[in-house]
């Protein structure tokens, strides 16, 4: 668990009967530190933990495995009140890190953890074999951090409902406010792949559904997710929960089942809250012929996918197997069913809408569907040749050079 008070740690709070073992470096009003070219190996608590005031820290070329919880934690409160002094994590870098098979006796952590803060970047680091999140920007909508260039591998082995990258802004906790702050995050340039679906249940690890690549859970509003590559990622590979005007641009999905979840967690005060998203220039790339999905939506009541999507189009979509995309609009659990009918797979409903006639609704008529032109994606090299149709709608070749930790200088 975590040290007690401070903020946005989401569902992550401390709870009631368990105590706070400690951590290897603990940092509570630090500027300028650097804590580098380390190896923390079995420790029983957490690796690194900023909680407060922590300006401009530098976390950097350390291996952090076998950590009993999180490997490196940023966390803060902040104050409504003006006459009260604020205390987060500010301006601090965790890079070039490799953080690895920890979460040995707390399974509901994180590789990188930040509760509330504000203008950190996490960049860089090597994140696997994690049993629940590789990295967590926590639940507040105060703050807005960076997450890039990282690499994500074989995360999420224990756990269900989760993101390889996942955050949370249904502030206040617990209550939920239309008019909450809702600063938004940068995620660009990361890789995400063999985001594994699957739960500890018993002692038994079983296949389970709800794995997300990017998770913008729970009214997470006003993020950029630019240039990512979410790969083998599970059902979804950038899942919108209920928020607004995100951008999702420029980013690769392979092997996923739809390339977007929009909708969910229905509270009624929010009904008509999530409109404005864009899903502009990305690659939706799949090598089965099962039917993909490129939307789905589940609204709070009779609430269509058109509100929620602000922009669709100048994508491509592709399936080596020829395999059909769609758009599916879901029902949902407010709306008028017979109890018998909420029993899955009969719930929720679902309602195909052929890609055709999406495009007659106004969305995605420049969009193709055509081989976007890989490199060689059989060995995960997602350059493209020069004459992809994706360059031609506007695509930006994504480096996968730069992303992972860089060499000590």
């Amino acid at each position: 668990m975590h040290r007690g008070g401070q903020e946005g740690y989401g569902a992550m709070l401390p709870t009631q009967g368990r105590s706070y073992i400690g951590e290897a470096v603990h940092l509570q009003g630090a500027q300028y530190c650097r804590i580098e070219n380390n190896h923390f190996y079995g420790v029983g608590g957490n690796g690194v933990y900023g909680e407060g005031y922590n300006l401009r820290n530098v976390i950097r070329h350390n291996e952090i495995n076998e950590a009993g919880g999180i490997g490196v934690c940023l966390i803060g409160s902040y104050y409504s009140n003006p006459a009260k002094p604020k205390r987060y994590p500010l301006y601090n870098e965790v890079v070039d890190n490799y953080i690895h098979d920890s979460g040995v006796f707390d399974k509901y952590v994180s590789g990188v953890f930040l509760g509330l803060s504000e203008s950190n970047i996490i960049g860089h680091n090597r994140i696997e074999n994690m049993p629940h999140h590789a990295i967590n920007l926590g639940n507040s909508g105060f703050g807005r951090n960076i997450v890039e260039y990282n690499e994500i591998r074989n995360v999420g082995r224990e756990s269900r409902d989760k993101g390889a990258i996942n955050m949370w802004m249904e502030d206040p906790y617990g209550l939920v406010e239309r008019n909450a702050e809702r600063s938004g995050h940068v995620i660009r340039y990361n890789l995400i792949a063999d985001f594994e679906s699957q739960r500890l249940e018993q002692g038994t690890l079983k296949p389970c559904n709800p794995a997300f690549g990017i998770y913008l859970d729970n009214y997470t509003s006003n993020s950029f997710v630019y240039g990512n590559i979410v790969v083998r990622s599970g059902s979804v590979g950038i899942y919108l929960q209920g928020g607004k005007n995100n951008i999702v641009e420029n980013n690769i999905v392979v092997d996923s089942l739809c390339a977007t979840h929009m909708g969910g967690w229905w509270q009624p005060q929010m009904e008509g809250f999530m409109t404005g998203n864009h899903f502009t220039r990305n690659i939706f790339y799949n090598t089965d012929d099962s039917p993909k999905i490129i939307h789905r939506h589940i609204g709070f009541t009779t609430e269509p996918l058109s509100d929620a999507v602000g922009v669709s189009d100048y994508n491509v979509f592709f399936s080596t197997g020829g395999a059909s995309f769609s758009i599916r609009e879901s029902s949902s659990p407010l709306s008028a069913m017979e109890e018998s009918e909420r029993t899955y797979p009969l719930w929720p409903k679902y309602e195909e809408i052929p890609l055709d006639d999406w495009r007659k609704m106004g969305f995605d008529t420049h969009s193709v569907v055509a081989d976007p032109l890989f490199v060689d994606p059989t060995t995960d090299d997602f350059r493209l040749k020069p004459d992809s149709p994706a360059l031609k709608l506007g695509f930006h070749p994504i480096d996968q050079s730069k992303i992972g930790p860089r060499e000590r200088p």
